[in-house]
């Protein structure tokens, strides 16, 4: 039988559950589906905070498990590359990081579509309302952060905030950072990213916050969900967008708007398999042709990095004795379970990131050679050139001695200038798409990785150190640029932040895919609503800018369908 509602939204990820829950709770209560390919993700376990660096490695019942193809920049090498799969999408396999990146990010993003709303201002007011930021820094560090309570939004539904305790590791890190030079940034949500500062997390504490937990805990009853669903195509009727049909034949429509929040890497996917992309590509896989889009899966973008690890004596560490007991990870596993207590609340709790420019960047060839929009955004002061992160995800596949502990260092690629793309490999529904980040391609991506592993390795020389370094056990052969290139392609990671592949733009830009108002080009009643859209990638980590999306799409869709109307909130609009 087949099924109506107002609005269907079609995955069921970090963007999908806020937006689905934002319609859903307006005045005029309209009816909304939110249909999700995984399951509800109920699993307390999910939500342990010591889980944080794992999750998306061991845990392959909520990942869709896609790998790249072979990267030509990468030596052929295949890259595996974790989607979240289950109510929450990725924000349940993710680092728990939430930076909003830099002003000129959003300015930038303004005049590439064409539109003010996407400025920093307006996004500033946005970001606002998502978070119920805790400002609460542990006692003694408040010269490492210090944000202002009123620099932020108190009554969102995403919880925000710093972990109750830090770990020796991260004190090291900011310390060090001082006595090598690095600035020290108070809030790197302010605007300005630029210094080290302890990193700020959607955790509370006692748990892994999720945009399921955070946005469908109190579901209301005009919101209907439908887990393990698979959407496997847009209905059209000319170009008009009534539905979707699900796997095994069942079409659902939507009376007012149908809205695809799948993300990066399956957004694409969808509108490739429901006609909409090029007739040549769509030609190749035996889809017929619906509406002619070229920018569908183009334009594909990620951040890119690789770990540094050394060791140090074992008394560095809290983390390497805890690590190296079974005994004491199975109580600890099962006190959390039972009341959300004990070593997995803070263990793995902390970690000191910073966002950094490279002054003669600017003065190389690569740089040279950008358009001249591109170097006057990159140049300003508020845009770094790579990030990184201490005490995070320790060396996969590394034994460690009893008498020794293990810190790592990644050093991540911000602004990437390589583009890639997602394809169909098949018409068939259920098969992955055919994904080339085509990393590193771009010699503006090398020189910036180069130079910021050079960097980051004088870093972890700094005095700081000493008294407890023994030695590098992930490095480059020496500081030469061959050896170092050699290095990051051998240790090469993904960070997961796929975008950009149904790219935002102007009506006359030959790739753009959606407008400003997310809305489909050429189609009615359709639009985007992820991290897809993103006409840059912006400097941070963007489970934020998830929500950004979603939140933008939101009042857009209450504005234009007068959700509101009658109720307080309308002047609001």
């Amino acid at each position: 039988m087949d099924s109506r509602f107002d609005f269907i939204v079609v995955g069921g990820g970090t963007a999908g559950c806020r937006l689905a829950k934002r319609l859903s709770d307006t005045f005029t209560r309209p009816s909304v589906l939110l249909i999700e390919v995984g399951g509800d993700a109920a699993d307390p376990s999910l939500r342990i905070p010591y889980d944080r660096y794992s999750a998306a490695f061991t845990r392959p019942d909520y990942d869709h498990g896609y790998v790249t193809v072979p990267q030509r920049s990468l030596d052929r090498a295949e890259v595996p590359y974790a989607r979240g799969k289950g109510l929450g999408g990725s924000s349940l396999l993710n680092f728990f990081a939430y930076c909003y990146g830099a002003k000129a990010d959003f300015d930038r993003w303004a005049e590439m579509v064409g539109d003010d709303a996407w400025g920093w201002d307006q996004t500033l007011k946005r970001l606002r309302r998502i978070e119920k930021y805790n400002p609460k820094v542990p006692e003694g560090f408040h010269h490492y952060a210090n944000p202002s309570k009123d620099d932020h939004g108190q009554a969102g539904a995403v919880d925000v905030g710093f972990p109750s305790n830090v770990e020796p590791e991260a004190v090291r890190a900011l310390d060090a950072a001082v006595a090598f030079g690095y600035p020290i940034s108070h809030d790197i949500n302010t605007g300005n990213p630029i210094g080290m500062t302890l990193l700020v997390s959607t955790l509370d504490n006692r748990y892994r916050v999720t945009s399921a937990s955070a946005h469908l805990t109190n579901k209301p009853a005009n919101l209907t969900i439908w887990t393990s669903t698979r959407a496997v195509r847009v209905l059209l009727n000319g170009k008009r967008t009534v539905g979707v049909e699900l796997e095994g034949g069942k079409k659902v429509y939507a009376n007012k708007e149908t809205l695809l929040t799948a993300g990066a890497l399956d957004t694409p996917k969808l509108l490739l398999l429901s006609g909409i992309g090029t007739s040549q590509e769509l030609a190749s896989h035996n889809v017929e042709c619906l509406h002619e889009l070229p920018g569908v899966g183009k334009q594909l973008q990620d951040h890119c990095g690789v770990i540094v690890a050394a060791s140090f004596k074992a008394s560095f560490s809290i983390r390497a004795a805890f690590d190296s007991d079974p005994e004491k990870l199975c109580l600890a596993r099962s006190q959390w379970l039972k009341d959300q207590t004990g070593p997995m609340t803070h263990h793995n709790c902390s970690s000191a990131v910073g966002f950094f420019k490279l002054p003669d960047l600017s003065e190389t060839s690569e740089f040279i050679g950008l358009e001249p929009n591109a170097k006057s955004y990159l140049s300003d002061v508020s845009v770094p050139h790579y990030e990184i992160i201490t005490n995070g995800p320790p060396p996969r596949g590394v034994a460690v001695a009893q008498d020794e502990s293990v810190m790592t260092l990644n050093v991540i690629l911000m602004n990437p200038q390589s583009r890639g793309s997602v394809t169909l490999r098949s018409n068939n529904p259920t098969e992955g798409p055919r994904i080339d980040f085509d990393y590193l391609s771009h010699p503006l991506d090398r020189r910036t990785m180069i130079d910021a592993v050079r960097e980051a390795l004088e870093y972890m020389k700094t005095p700081t150190w000493a008294n407890d370094f023994k030695s590098f056990v992930w490095h480059p052969d020496s500081s030469a640029d061959a050896d170092i290139l050699a290095y990051i392609k051998s240790r090469f990671t993904p960070i997961w932040h796929a975008n950009g592949s149904v790219m935002m733009g102007k009506p006359d830009s030959p790739l753009s895919c959606v407008d400003s108002r997310l809305r489909v080009y050429g189609l009615q009643n359709l639009r985007v609503a992820d991290l897809s859209v993103l006409p840059l990638t912006p400097n941070n980590h963007p489970q934020s800018t998830a929500y950004l999306v979603a939140e933008f799409a939101a009042e857009a869709l209450i504005r234009e369908h007068c959700l509101e109307m009658g109720s307080s909130a309308e002047a609001r609009l």
